[in-house]
């Protein structure tokens, strides 16, 4: 059985606030339950101090990182994933 993907929108990934952290608590739940995690965002991010300040594991969890366009041009990513979260808002 193929694994179910999961992509989670968060615009602002690379500020690793308390929003953000919400973002992480999504992806780290749905990769123990065994769905394949992509985190989506505009800037690259330096995972191993997202991982120390967030207290999460990457090593399971893509990190794809887009053009930064207006919102209502991301409606395309939704269509790539079996579940799609969206945890921002411009």
């Amino acid at each position: 059985m193929k694994n179910k993907t999961v992509g989670i929108y968060d615009r602002w990934l690379h500020t690793l606030g308390g929003g953000e952290q919400v973002a992480f608590a999504y992806a780290e739940v749905l990769n123990s339950f065994g769905y394949q995690v992509t985190l989506i965002c505009h800037r690259q991010i330096n995972t191993k101090e997202a991982e120390k300040k967030m207290n999460i594991d990457l090593s399971n969890i893509t990190i794809r990182v887009i053009p930064s366009v207006p919102d209502f041009m991301l409606s395309y990513l939704s269509d790539e994933y079996d579940t799609f979260i969206c945890n921002s808002i411009y």
